[in-house]
């Protein structure tokens, strides 16, 4: 599994730590794989999903305190970005563009489709 954020790579550690992300993280500041994958750019607030906890504005106001710590934002706030399931080699299994900011894929189904153990919270 791996993590393609359009952050600056100087906030990859601190996305680790605060997550426990435990695979591979890659920066794309330049956006050229969202833009290759179809991903939009947004302020949309999206169709919501089960994994999201926090209301649109709480996590715009914990983005921008997170902005404020670090002196600058931690990438384009308005890259909307996706899922998918790919491989091996180039055989798609799941796809998920999002459409907003809380707009994501059920992560089981994501899981499901990779044939990773699923999650309970």
């Amino acid at each position: 599994m791996v993590v393609i954020g359009c952050a600056p790579h100087k906030f990859i550690k601190g996305f680790i730590t605060k997550t426990g992300y435990p695979y591979e993280v890659f920066c794309d500041s330049e956006q050229a794989v969202y833009k290759a994958l179809g991903m939009i750019r947004s302020l949309k607030i999206g169709a919501g999903s089960e994994h999201v906890k926090s209301s649109a504005l709480y996590g715009s106001l914990k983005s921008t305190w997170e902005a404020l710590k670090s002196l600058e934002m931690q990438g384009d706030v308005k890259q909307q970005g996706g899922q998918f399931v790919i491989g091996p080699g180039e055989q798609l299994h799941y796809i998920h563009l999002d459409t907003g900011s809380t707009d994501h894929a059920p992560i089981n189904t994501v899981l499901e489709a990779a044939g990773v153990k699923t999650v309970v919270f």
